[in-house]
């Protein structure tokens, strides 16, 4: 193959390769000329004086600086019988000899070509896969570095050059104790005789002082090989951890400033979570009497039953449904021993373990209800009593009348609040017996 159009060529050349290749046909074309205005007889083949022409159009333009380069050759060598003057340029005289001559040199170039295009092929690839992996590098937020078997850097990324507050040409060559303290030099080192003992790969978490800030970091360290398998440094992978750990610390704080208000609280609190109580602090464990662990995944069922454990998981899946997030009611819970409590329940939907539940405050109201209870009872009372009553406050004044007393005196609560007892004694009942005695809460008149 001496040629091959440009269009069907693969990896067509680019604009300099083109150039070059016309540089080199200049070159083979002066040489021809100086061997064909020479005096001298040749005493070497002309092929074997072109043949350095075709290694430079092999090495630099590959198959088809070859091919190109060889077909020129051809062209000049087969011009011998055109003028006398460039017999010279024959060969060796010889037409087997001067062919197989040409075909050797040729085929010696197509073979340069073949290794040069694979060289640069290999090296092409090689090139791209270190700009790749110098960009993952440069661009991780993990700092990296590769440390020899004497502890100086052999590379650094951008994110640990920074970190050390350094370029990375400066950090290359150089060990830890240029850019750390003594103290965090020392354990480094230490860290990487480990790796370097054992072979295999580690996990540490240091503390390092850099620009007057403690750091927290999280290190991953593994051993280097050469190529013949043997140990030839440590690499290193570091993670900042300093704000992800102040971030625990300080959730690890709120929770235990959460977890002692809740254990402290003087109302029960509960998290419901799929209609059983996943958490309820010491205060509900006692308002129900259970042991505080035995309430831990108790079922909403064993809690309320009956037509009301009914009621209450309609109310919660419409709650879910609706994504009523606040929400107010009062219940009975039934206690260990079997005896019923009223409470008041106040609650909201949050996502607890990353689910839906429902987190609430309850209040035992059981002396609420049974004072509302006999409040109601004494009410029926004063107002279907057979006897005036009347209500007095501290300074004797009446603040409310039955209807018997309205009966009775013919004074209704509307004439009869706010009046004071010598009002009363003189208007309503002047007799000395009534007004004399001590003002009870209930007292009889006449009527007017």
């Amino acid at each position: 193959m001496l040629l091959l159009p440009l269009r069907f060529w693969p990896n067509r050349p680019r604009a300099y390769q083109l150039l070059e290749l016309a540089l080199i046909a200049l070159v083979t074309i002066v040489v021809w000329g100086a061997l064909a205005s020479s005096s001298m007889p040749g005493q070497v083949p002309s092929q074997i004086m072109l043949f350095p022409m075709l290694l430079w159009a092999a090495y630099r333009g590959g198959l088809l600086g070859t091919s190109l380069i060889s077909l020129l050759i051809t062209i000049m060598l087969s011009l011998s019988g055109l003028h006398p003057r460039l017999a010279v340029l024959a060969g060796t005289g010889d037409f087997s000899i001067d062919v197989a001559l040409s075909l050797m040199f040729v085929a010696a170039g197509q073979l340069v070509a073949i290794l040069s295009d694979s060289q640069r092929r290999h090296e092409r690839l090689a090139q791209e896969f270190r700009y790749r992996m110098e960009s993952l590098v440069n661009h991780s937020p993990n700092m990296m570095s590769l440390k020899g078997l004497d502890g100086r850097y052999l590379l650094v990324n951008q994110s640990y050059a920074n970190w050390v507050q350094a370029l990375p040409e400066q950090i290359l060559g150089q060990r830890a104790d240029a850019f750390f303290s003594a103290e965090d030099a020392e354990k480094i080192r230490q860290q990487d005789a480990e790796v370097l003992r054992t072979l295999e790969a580690r996990q540490f978490e240091e503390c390092i002082t850099l620009g007057g800030e403690r750091r927290v970091t999280l290190v991953s360290k593994f051993p280097l090989f050469d190529a013949d398998g043997r140990p030839a440094g440590v690499g290193s992978v570091d993670a900042d951890i300093s704000a992800i750990r102040q971030e625990k610390q300080a959730k690890r704080e709120a929770e235990q400033r959460y977890r002692a208000l809740v254990e402290q609280s003087l109302m029960g609190i509960y998290i419901l979570q799929d209609e059983r109580i996943v958490y309820a602090n010491p205060k509900l464990a006692s308002l129900l009497g259970y042991p505080q662990q035995d309430l831990q995944d108790i079922s909403l069922e064993t809690l309320l039953g009956g037509s009301e454990y009914q009621r209450m998981r309609h109310q919660i899946a419409h709650r879910f449904r609706e994504q009523i997030n606040i929400m107010h009611f009062a219940t009975r819970a039934r206690r260990q021993d079997g005896a019923m409590v009223d409470v008041e329940v106040h609650s909201r939907l949050f996502d607890y373990q990353g689910r839906p539940a429902i987190i609430g405050v309850v209040m035992d109201i059981s002396e609420r209800v049974s004072a509302d209870a006999n409040l109601r009872l004494a009410a029926k009372v004063f107002e279907n009593s057979a006897e005036g009553i009347l209500i007095l406050d501290a300074d004797t004044r009446i603040v409310a009348v039955n209807d018997a007393f309205h009966r009775i005196t013919g004074y209704d609560e509307a004439h009869a609040r706010g009046a004071s007892r010598a009002s009363s004694c003189s208007t309503m009942w002047p007799s000395t017996a009534i007004c004399a005695m001590p003002w009870p809460c209930m007292a009889t008149g006449r009527a007017k």
